[in-house]
């Protein structure tokens, strides 16, 4: 499973089926990690930098992790799970303004699924 929450007015996080030991969901994160350094976040506006649908494990459940550039010239991190033939989807996304070490936590969280 991968989490990704934050506390605002109480807490509130995203808990996604993950396969683990699965070689694509290590590369498809370690390519978010990547894009860390090059990402081009002076459009002053939400944008995908870089995005992965993760391989769950589970059927008719999707899972997408996201970095991405906000209005604030910033990073986040977004995790989004959509289930098949249903209106139920879950989605967030995490500030990572204070993480001054996204692009290793990236590539920790990577070697972990694979």
């Amino acid at each position: 499973m991968l989490q990704l929450g934050k506390q605002v007015n109480g807490t509130e996080h995203v808990l996604a089926p993950v396969q683990t030991e699965h070689s694509r969901n290590r590369g498809k994160v370690h390519s978010l990690a990547y894009e860390v350094d090059s990402a081009d976040t002076s459009a002053a506006e939400w944008a995908d930098i870089e995005k992965a649908w993760l391989e769950t494990g589970v059927q008719s459940t999707s899972v997408i992790f996201k970095l991405v550039a906000t209005p604030s010239g910033d990073l986040d991190l977004s995790l989004g799970k959509y289930k098949e033939n249903s209106d139920h989807s879950e989605f967030i996304t995490v500030s990572t303004e204070f993480n001054r070490n996204l692009k290793e936590n990236l590539h920790d969280l990577a070697n972990l699924l694979g």
